[in-house]
């Protein structure tokens, strides 16, 4: 299974409430997020699918996901643990810390946020995809019922992004998620 990048990760836990005082994208110049963003998604499990390009075969893969959220707010921390019943070897935990007065969500730069619900925000940085340079763009969707990333990548000197994976994940045992 290859590899995703660790803010991706952390979105499971997001929340749909904005901040007090949050503005829409095309009134901020600084967009930002902050770990009471996730807050409500904390001490929960998703279940969903991860689908990704597989460069081998050309092909889309989907696989199941479970992930459960812990939301660390004195550290501005997102840890995440994920299980692949399909491909258990590939089970992990990431954290991911928003730093840069929310600026920066693990490593990536925020360029864009929505207030909602849904909560949608854009996040940039510079990747490796198939062992060469790309930009990449994260775009993040969160309610409390469900999360959504999708990373988009293009390669240094193409003009157009492609999509190179997708989590769409939905809360368990929330009766009002159903």
């Amino acid at each position: 299974m290859k590899r995703f990048s660790a803010a991706a990760a952390a979105l499971l836990m997001a929340s749909c409430g904005a901040p007090d005082g949050a503005q829409d994208a095309a009134d901020q110049p600084d967009p930002s997020i902050g770990v009471a963003d996730f807050a409500p998604l904390n001490a929960r499990t998703f279940s969903g699918l991860l689908t990704y390009r597989d460069y081998q075969s050309d092909g889309t893969v989907e696989i199941p996901v479970v992930a459960t959220v812990d939301v660390d707010v004195p550290s501005d921390t997102i840890r995440i643990t994920f299980e692949y019943p399909e491909e258990p070897q590939a089970d992990n935990v990431v954290s991911i810390e928003i730093t840069d007065d929310g600026r920066t969500f693990g490593g990536e730069t925020v360029v864009e946020r929505r207030d909602g619900p849904p909560l949608v925000f854009v996040t940039t940085s510079t990747v490796q995809d198939a062992g060469a340079d790309a930009d990449a763009r994260f775009t993040y969707t969160i309610d409390r019922c469900g999360y959504s990333s999708v990373k988009d990548v293009r390669p240094v000197g193409a003009d157009a992004y492609f999509e190179r994976n997708r989590f769409e994940l939905r809360a368990v045992g929330d009766p009002a998620c159903n």
